[in-house]
């Protein structure tokens, strides 16, 4: 994940514009990709060099030398932070008085 600031940064998918469907690749190798609705299931990559990378081995890129999407794809991004900094939820709180008994 590209790390942008000391709390988090982004990560990089591929989705289908048609239907807003997320890229499922499970080894980024061509061979059992699905496309998903919940982006919670897509494969999102560090990178979006190797989003792309990804995307070409799937058959979704006009030129294989400097891979472009082709038309009706994009690269979709989301922010994501060190789970550390964040406030403490209720689970980890539970799991804090557990580790301390």
């Amino acid at each position: 994940m590209t790390v942008s600031d000391e709390t988090g940064g982004l990560e990089y998918a591929i989705i289908r514009r048609s239907d807003n469907a997320y890229l499922f690749d499970s080894e980024g190798d061509g061979t059992d990709a699905a496309w998903e609705s919940d982006e919670e299931n897509a494969s999102w990559y560090d990178t979006e060099e190797l989003a792309l990378a990804v995307a070409d081995v799937n058959g979704l890129t006009v030129d294989a030398d400097t891979p472009t999407l082709a038309d009706g794809y994009a690269i979709a991004t989301r922010a994501w932070s060190f789970e550390d900094d964040l406030e403490p939820d209720d689970v980890d709180r539970m799991a804090d008085m557990l580790e301390d008994a």
